[in-house]
């Protein structure tokens, strides 16, 4: 097997493997697992067929895809399933045979630098290791529920896979960076795409502020001591 195959093969188990934690992740949404379950396929389904749609839905949804009010999820909650979604599309894809082998590019970091990524690595990996086996511990006790694992808080045992799983999806997404920043017509796009899906964002904020004011102290009250 040529280092070609084994590239593609890579990418096709990683792609696998993210379709199947979001699907399991969505079938256990605790209000709308049919809705969160077919938005979760659809969206991995257009991560797959537009490759850098990611760089405009990733910041506009990333100030708002979080109902942990409603849902009680704290360790995980909706923007896992876009980031999820976005990784499955975009690594099945570069699985196809017909993909380019191109790897994320290189950054030129220093000595001093590597050693202080490697300690930033080294310590998430360890919480996450103490965090698990803690909850690992813990779970006979709570009768081996997955209602245990998904509601957990802050203070709990798996807060250190909340904190983990940032560094693992920033990692996750370099080589579709890379391959979205490969030549220089696909970059401009990726820029074009990621600005206004920043302005997107900011937009989808400012509406949600209009709405909490609206429901709350009321939208030209500025006197009362309310904060957003």
């Amino acid at each position: 097997m040529g280092q070609l195959q084994i590239f593609l093969l890579i990418r096709l188990a990683v792609g696998l493997t993210c379709l199947l934690a979001g699907t399991m992740l969505a079938w256990q949404h605790p209000l709308w697992p049919t809705l969160a379950l077919a938005g979760f396929i659809l969206w991995a389904a257009l991560a797959a067929r537009y490759p850098q749609a990611w760089f405009f839905a990733v910041p506009a949804l990333l100030p708002v895809l979080n109902f942990s009010p409603w849902t009680g999820w704290l360790i995980f909650n909706e923007f896992d399933l876009l980031l999820l979604g976005a990784l499955a599309g975009g690594y099945l894809r570069l699985g196809l045979p017909s993909s380019q082998v191109l790897i994320a590019p290189q950054a030129a970091l220093s000595p001093a630098q590597r050693i202080l990524f490697a300690l930033l690595a080294g310590s998430v990996l360890t919480g996450l290791g103490v965090g698990l086996a803690d909850a690992w511990a813990w779970a006979p006790v709570r009768g081996g529920s997955s209602d245990y694992l998904l509601f957990q808080g802050y203070s709990d045992a798996l807060n250190s896979l909340r904190v983990a799983k940032s560094l693992a999806f920033g990692l996750m997404f370099l080589p579709l960076l890379g391959r979205a920043l490969a030549t220089a017509a696909s970059a401009a796009k990726a820029t074009w795409l990621f600005g206004h899906g920043v302005l997107a964002g900011l937009a989808l904020v400012c509406l949600a502020v209009f709405w909490e004011r609206m429901a709350y102290p009321g939208l030209m009250d500025s006197s009362s001591a309310y904060r957003i």
